[in-house]
Formats: C-alpha cells, sequence, structure tokens
C-alpha cells in the first residue's frame, strides 16, 4: 500500500472537479424519473461519515506503507460527501426526492 499515492489522487481529486450546474437537461419525462429514483439510492449511500473506516484505520499506522493512510481515507470520505452533495443536486434538477434510509445503503455503510 502507498498511502501517500492516494492522498496525491485524492488532493489532485478536489481541485479538479466541476460541474455546470446550469446545463439543460434534455431527458424524457419518464426518464427523468427513473433516473431521479435511482440517483436517490445511490445518493444515500455516499452520506457516510467513515466511522467503520477510520477505526479500522487507526489499526494500521505502524504498517509500512501506510503511514498517510488515515490523512487519505479522510480525503476519500469527503470525496464521498462531494458525490453526495452532487448527487442530491442533481436528484432535486429530475424531479425527485432524498431518501432518509432503503435497505442498499445499510450494505455500504
Amino acid at each position: 500500500m502507498n498511502a501517500a499515492k492516494w492522498l496525491e489522487h485524492f488532493e489532485g481529486n478536489l481541485a479538479s472537479l466541476t460541474v455546470d450546474w446550469e446545463a439543460p437537461l434534455a431527458l424524457p419525462d419518464k426518464l427523468r424519473t427513473e433516473l431521479g429514483k435511482s440517483l436517490a439510492v445511490f445518493q444515500l449511500g455516499e452520506t457516510g461519515d467513515g466511522v467503520t473506516l477510520r477505526r479500522y484505520a487507526r489499526r494500521t499506522r505502524d504498517w509500512p506503507g501506510f503511514e498517510r493512510y488515515e490523512e487519505a481515507l479522510d480525503l476519500f470520505i469527503q470525496e464521498e460527501n462531494r458525490h453526495a452533495r452532487d448527487l442530491a443536486r442533481m436528484v432535486g434538477r429530475l424531479g425527485g426526492e432524498l431518501l432518509q434510509s432503503q435497505w442498499t445503503a445499510s450494505v455500504f455503510k
């Protein structure tokens, strides 16, 4: 494991992604509805706080190659949370509703 490489990867992602939220959506109504429902499920799965991942990461502090793993993991979780915010915005643009719970979300959290 090269945690420093992952840290560099996630730091690069912070600066590289922009979304044009004003771009028109050229989708038929039926597709908008179905896509909104699907993305709402995916969005919920991206909202985790990483408690379990962080607990396991603490065990790796002294492992070779894992010296910066916790830093990289923090950026990974921030990126996932950004995905959740972006997906929430897209669900809204599609006329969908965000979910508070769904069985598949518990699998990923």
